[in-house]
Order: C-alpha cells, then sequence, then structure tokens
C-alpha cells in the first residue's frame, strides 16, 4: 500500500479545515456567533514605582488612612483633553494612589506623546484623591484619566494601534521585557481585528485561502498550473471530500442549515450528503441577493471547473431551481487527486 506524500496530504487536509471554517462561519453570520473571533488583550503597562519612600496621611469624613510605603502615587488630569492643553493652569488634578503592581490600560495617547490616556481596573486601584488628600473613589468602575507618559512605563513611540514596521523601528531604545510582551501582542492584535472584520463584514470571501504546495502533489499542482480562485478552490475541495472522507461534509453540516437553505443533498443510491449548487451558493453569499447573483454569474460564466466540464452539475427535473442540481468532480479527476496520480 502506496503512503501518501507529505505535501499531497497536506495539501488536502488544509483545504478540509478551510472548507470546516467557511462553513463554521456562515453559521455564525446566521446565528450572530464570533466562534471564530480570537480573544486579545491589550499590552497591560504599570505606573513607575518612585525613588525613595513616600507616605500620605489621607483625610476622610470617616476614616483617616496612610497610604503604605509601597503604593505608588501620580498625578491624574480627569478633565478634557483639550481643555488640559489649553489651560494649564486651571488644571484640576488628582492623585491615584495604586498598588505596586497595578496594571496599567493605555486607551489613548495625545499627538506630541506627552500625555497618556489610562484606565486602571477598580480592583488594582487603591483609591484616588484630591490636592487637599481628600478621598474622591473612582470612576467608571476603575480610575480613568490622563497622566504624564513619563510617570509610566509606556515606551516613548508606543501607541495602541502599533504596526510591526513601527516597532522595529522603535524597539531598541524599550526594556527588553516590554519588547517581549509588544513582540507577542502585535501579531494578536492583528488577528483579532481580521476577524472582528471579517465579522463585521460577513463576507466568507474574507477567510485565507490556504498555501498549497505543487511539489510532489497534483492536487496542488492543478490548483496552481489553473491559477483556481477562492470559489474555484472552495468548489473543488467541496466536492472532493465525499470522496477522501465520507459523513465528514455532512459532520460541518450537521444541524446548521435548512435544506431550503442548501438544497436536496442526498441521492438515492449514497446514504450520505452529495453537494449541490444551492449549497455551494450559500455557502458563499448566505442570503444575501447581491452576492448570491454574484456567485451564478461565476458559476455560469467564470468557473474554470464548470467551463471546462471538470465539475458537472446534474439537474434533477426542469422544474427544479436553475442552480438545485447535485454537483459531479469527474471521475478521471477524483482518481489523479485522491490517488496523487496525474
Amino acid at each position: 500500500m502506496k503512503t501518501p506524500h507529505p505535501s499531497h496530504l497536506q495539501n488536502l487536509e488544509q483545504d478540509i479545515q478551510w472548507l470546516a471554517q467557511i462553513i463554521q462561519a456562515r453559521y455564525d453570520f446566521l446565528q450572530g456567533g464570533k466562534t471564530q473571533q480570537v480573544s486579545y488583550v491589550p499590552v497591560r503597562f504599570q505606573v513607575k514605582t518612585p525613588e525613595g519612600d513616600r507616605l500620605f496621611k489621607v483625610e476622610h469624613p470617616v476614616v483617616h488612612l496612610q497610604a503604605p510605603v509601597k503604593e505608588v502615587v501620580i498625578p491624574v488630569y480627569q478633565e478634557n483633553k483639550e481643555d488640559l492643553i489649553k489651560v494649564p493652569q486651571d488644571k484640576k488634578e488628582y492623585f491615584a494612589v495604586l498598588k505596586v503592581a497595578a496594571t496599567v490600560h493605555l486607551i489613548a495617547l495625545d499627538a506630541d506623546n506627552d500625555w497618556a490616556q489610562v484606565w486602571v481596573p477598580n480592583q488594582d486601584t487603591a483609591y484616588l484623591i484630591d490636592q487637599n488628600l481628600i478621598v474622591q473613589g473612582t470612576n467608571q468602575q476603575g480610575l480613568q484619566g490622563w497622566v504624564k507618559l513619563s510617570d509610566t512605563n509606556i515606551p516613548s513611540g508606543y501607541h495602541p494601534d502599533l504596526t510591526e514596521e513601527e516597532f522595529n523601528k522603535a524597539k531598541k531604545d524599550w526594556a527588553p521585557e516590554l519588547q517581549a510582551l509588544i513582540t507577542a501582542n502585535i501579531p494578536l492584535r492583528k488577528s483579532y481585528l481580521q476577524w472582528q472584520d471579517f465579522y463585521n463584514n460577513q463576507n466568507v470571501l474574507a477567510v485565507t485561502v490556504p498555501e498549497s504546495v505543487a511539489k510532489n502533489s497534483v492536487y496542488g499542482t492543478f490548483i496552481e498550473n489553473n491559477k483556481l480562485t477562492l470559489p474555484d478552490r472552495l468548489l473543488l475541495i467541496l466536492l472532493l471530500l465525499p470522496h477522501l472522507q465520507p459523513g465528514k461534509l455532512e459532520e460541518m453540516l450537521k444541524d446548521k442549515f435548512s435544506p431550503l437553505d442548501i438544497g436536496n443533498t442526498y441521492n438515492s443510491d449514497y446514504p450520505g450528503i452529495i453537494p449541490n449548487g444551492l449549497m455551494f451558493i450559500f455557502l458563499l453569499a448566505g442570503n444575501h441577493i447581491e452576492r448570491r447573483l454574484e456567485v451564478i454569474d461565476f458559476m455560469m460564466q467564470d468557473s474554470v471547473l464548470l467551463n471546462q466540464g471538470i465539475v458537472q452539475m446534474e439537474q434533477d427535473s426542469p422544474s427544479s431551481p436553475l442552480m438545485s442540481g447535485r454537483l459531479r468532480l469527474h471521475p478521471d479527476y477524483v482518481k489523479q487527486f485522491v490517488l496523487n496520480q496525474s
């Protein structure tokens, strides 16, 4: 028994996984879910621990408190940032008294990178005091306000939308631990924003197409030589899957869609799901009428697979909807792609 070449196996496996992603995305769009959205936590900074000992006696109507030496105290300004710059003599200054290990979430930086707007979760905040050392509490379930960048460990040149290119230019001046933190954060944020945009636009065409390996893979070579676009690539793996893993397509689709969405998917001589034109259109376009028309036009005009007879549509009856016919991959190509034989 011949063992499949690793590159051929890789191409098939990654395209099957890609098909599963598209099916899940289409289901998410219908249900309002975001199962493929990656979680993302912004970079968390800290306020700087001041040199020497600081001891504050804090007056409160009920209690008298003393801030422990190991807590950090920095000025916080809570006005609108524009007012803060225009009328510096009228700044209403507060002091944030924070635990040494408090995490600081960066919201924004001003144009000159002198001021940072930050938010500190309530559980990390000791308290907020005014210039008379009177306890003021916190705001918005935590402490929020403008602080001097120099009172934090936020490196100069950093901003929440930092790109990899910007990071590579600036990182030489940053502490090694911050370099490591931001290095890991940038690609995670990029992935988070891509999936966020993907779900906002509800366009499965934005799902990244796997990079196929042509060498030693008839399937990969066929994709490369014919320059298959995303719809044709999807159509090919959709029709090849029942030959590779009978029941896999049914597993992917189970309890997700109505027969009115994906058409009559069963055949009298095969108990599993048979892909059809309506299913293919629905996976790419959902119920969006404009996108459905675009996919239909692609199938009738531009599809390499359909135009060359590599894929054929079998109509059940003249009265069936135009694109409801079962889709069939030519047996010669099934043999080539399954056995990796040209």
